[in-house]
């Protein structure tokens, strides 16, 4: 087994023949999977190059192993088995999204039509007294006939033509696999129902927290993008605030994640109107909406979040004047209800942390505008 191995590093070879001795070892490892039973011990340590066998770029090889691979299920099974069975570890330094494409796109019944409406076109009349227009219609209609017929034959294709180059186009290039998988889950998850949607979903939150994952980070294009944007264009159950924040500064989500929020805290903001309990479950949201928009300097957004939480009237009026880049008039407004924060009137509301913390930041905010270093300084000592 550590002979077998070491024998992987001929992948990093770039020397002539270096590919057809790293063929001739991927048949190796599949002769040995094709006995598994009897090489158990030894299958068991060489997953990683199994894994490596199934997005070679030999086609022979590639459906060599994925056939060991492969086992028959429903496509909704397919996903569990791509979210709570298998182990992508072996595989955390490739974009393994094209493998788990193909497992789906197997999974398809064999007999599945891709058009069941029909496509054909009607026909021009040839009955016209006018010669030129006889012409017209006999060359347009001979048009429409091959329309017809390509449009017939098209129909009557099933899964094993598309499908399957597909399954062969998705290895050459990344984008391609990440697009059938977006679409794939989406249609694979409109038709599922709510007891494994659940099922699901805690599935790809405990995928997304594996520390395997991490191999893939800075990557233009990894895993950690595909499996959330397929989630969110089947509009999952909302995932938890914290993760998609994390992922999105770890794996380059930002846009999928500011959306999913952003679609979230408007639905806890009209269900907060009938039933207090949302307003609680608002808060984490809001609090990770507020950093994504911060570590994106998107300051009207930011502005505009906090402008919708209880706040004071005053600070209301601050923000807008600092949106305006009336720095001197905001900063009085924030220095006046810091100063008074902590001064008790009848019929105004104690004020907040949250909004002590705003005051703050946004007085500083000011002070750095307007080159007020000194004060600044002596803020920084007490």
């Amino acid at each position: 087994a550590q002979i077998l191995l070491k024998l992987n590093v001929v992948e990093k070879l770039t020397t002539s023949g270096a590919d057809k001795e790293f063929d001739r070892y991927l048949e190796l490892i599949a002769k040995l999977f094709m006995n598994k039973d009897k090489n158990n011990e030894l299958v068991q340590k060489l997953e990683r190059p199994f894994m490596v066998g199934l997005r070679r770029s030999s086609l022979e090889i590639r459906k060599k192993f994925f056939d060991l691979f492969y086992t028959l299920r429903s496509p909704v099974d397919s996903l569990k088995y791509i979210f709570a069975q298998q182990e992508w570890e072996a595989t955390a330094d490739s974009f393994w999204i094209a493998p788990a494409v193909e497992t789906i796109l197997a999974s398809l019944e064999k007999n599945f039509s891709l058009y069941k409406n029909d496509l054909t076109f009607p026909t021009f009349s040839e009955s016209s007294e006018d010669s030129d227009t006889v012409v017209a219609s006999s060359s347009a209609m001979s048009v429409i006939e091959q329309i017809n017929t390509f449009a017939s034959n098209w129909c009557k294709l099933e899964k094993t033509s598309p499908v399957d180059a597909c399954r062969v186009l998705l290895h050459s290039d990344s984008d391609i696999a990440h697009m059938l998988w977006v679409a794939s889950f989406r249609c694979i998850w409109n038709g599922t129902d709510e007891t494994e949607k659940a099922s699901l979903s805690e599935a790809l939150v405990n995928l997304l927290c594996k520390e395997h994952m991490v191999s893939q980070v800075g990557w233009t294009r990894n895993v950690v993008q595909s499996l959330l944007e397929g989630y969110s264009a089947a509009q999952g159950p909302p995932l938890p605030p914290e993760l998609l924040l994390y992922l999105a500064q770890k794996w380059n989500t930002w846009h999928l994640a500011i959306q999913m929020l952003e679609k979230r805290m408007a639905e806890l903001s009209v269900a907060a109107l009938t039933d207090a309990s949302a307003e609680t479950e608002k808060e984490p949201v809001f609090i990770a909406l507020i950093q994504l928009y911060r570590l994106l300097n998107e300051g009207d957004m930011l502005t505009g979040l906090i402008k919708t939480s209880q706040i004071s009237e005053k600070t209301l009026i601050g923000l807008s004047l600092e949106q305006q880049g009336k720095w001197y008039d905001a900063q009085d407004i924030y220095f006046d209800e810091l100063s008074n924060a902590n001064v008790l009137t009848v019929g105004k509301p104690k004020t907040t942390d949250f909004e002590l913390c705003i005051l703050e930041e946004h007085w500083i905010s000011c002070a750095k505008q307007l080159s007020q270093w000194e004060p600044l300084l002596e803020l920084s000592r007490t």
